[in-house]
């Protein structure tokens, strides 16, 4: 029996079962309605890399689309200038007056001479330097964002903005929405939605940032429990008729760990391993597990590995000498590098904020990918 693999692992690729997830879309359903939640409007979802985040920012474009709505939509990079292409994208929607068409390409030409005079690009990464008086180009944005979305609703439409990748944006450009923000929760007859996605640290950038940006709805977006894990590999693979057998689906849920970027990954290897069976068997689990780890040892574990300074490597193999799968203390970690705690907590939150680590439980820390500290313990130096 063959057959395409039904799992897609890769960036951003939209998985066959958005499994874990449904709450969160049908958030979006009622958000999107003319009495829906206003809340529920404005959302950060954050969270490692690989939990999906971009697949749900894909689901919540799908699902505006169905109604028509424009999705306006930017992942940024920095150096970047996400306002700009924002105006850009909204200037080149389909069904707006010309005059307001009008408006967005004289606001985009101004705001590129006024982002180039202040020279966003050089100060982009200094994250403690003081806001001064708001940008007056910046001002304007709101407005036009509101009456866009003003001119959609009247055409029973609505406006879906989108940004990727947030903690990339200078707090500065992050500012401008929270204008935006507070002019769309006093028009609640508006149908229109801002969401922006991130790493772990961008609740705390957005209320930094963004005025009332705290009234936003903010979602983690973590690991699949075992029942959504276990439908995000069964139901595909028995849609594509070769159902798992009960011990090789459990084996998948356990070494997965409901990483849903490993869900993808490890079910394809094991998919590719089962050619001709009329069911997918522990042994075919096992061969696709050595194949996706090998996978992972040339792919994501080395490029995470590679990208990190010296400190935080070196952080980063203490805890894995100490445990690779369990929890570890904070303050275990430093006795066993002889350091003071507090010397470590910039390495630590530098980890943390990155997304390479996570907080289980106060006082300790915990690796966001599955497997990653066995790796580490195969390629850190001696201690």
């Amino acid at each position: 029996m063959t057959g395409d693999s039904p799992f897609r692992p890769g960036s951003a690729a939209q998985p066959p079962v958005l499994a874990g997830r449904e709450h969160l879309a049908n958030l979006v359903h009622t958000a999107t309605s003319t009495t829906g939640n206003r809340r529920e409007s404005f959302q950060v979802l954050y969270g490692p890399r690989g939990v999906g985040k971009t697949c749900l920012l894909d689901r919540y474009a799908d699902i505006v689309t169905e109604r028509e709505w424009v999705t306006v939509r930017h992942e940024a990079r920095s150096p970047g200038d996400p306002i700009g292409a924002i105006l850009d994208r909204l200037h080149d929607a389909e069904g707006l007056t010309r005059k307001l068409t009008r408006q967005l390409l004289d606001l985009r030409e101004r705001w590129g001479d006024e982002s180039q005079s202040l020279n966003l690009g050089v100060y982009r990464h200094e994250m403690r330097r003081q806001r001064k008086e708001p940008m007056p180009v910046a001002e304007q944005f709101a407005d036009v964002v509101v009456a866009v979305a003003a001119e959609l609703t009247r055409k029973q439409r609505g406006l879906l903005i989108v940004v990727d990748e947030v903690q990339e944006v200078h707090p500065d450009e992050l500012g401008a929405f929270g204008p935006v923000i507070q002019q769309l929760q006093r028009r609640a007859e508006l149908t229109a939605m801002i969401v922006f996605g991130g790493l772990p640290a961008t609740p705390q950038l957005v209320t930094r940032a963004v005025t009332y940006g705290e009234r936003m709805a903010f979602h983690a977006i973590d690991n699949l429990d075992e029942a959504a894990t276990a439908h995000a590999l069964a139901r595909p693979a028995k849609d594509a008729g070769r159902p798992f057998d009960a011990d090789a689906l459990d084996r998948l849920i356990t070494v997965t760990e409901g990483y849903p970027f490993f869900v993808q990954l490890y079910g394809d290897y094991t998919w590719q391993e089962s050619v001709d069976a009329r069911s997918i068997s522990i042994e075919h689990v096992e061969a696709g597990i050595d194949l996706a780890l090998n996978d992972s040892r040339r792919g994501i574990y080395l490029a995470r590995w590679n990208k990190l300074p010296a400190a935080q490597q070196r952080y980063l193999a203490a805890m894995a000498r100490l445990s690779t799968g369990d929890p570890v203390g904070t303050g275990n970690i430093a006795t066993a590098m002889g350091k003071p705690i507090q010397s470590l907590s910039d390495t630590r939150n530098e980890l943390l904020e990155a997304g390479i680590l996570t907080v289980p439980r106060q006082g300790h820390i915990a690796s966001s990918l599955p497997g990653f500290l066995d790796y580490v313990l195969t390629v850190a130096d001696e201690p």
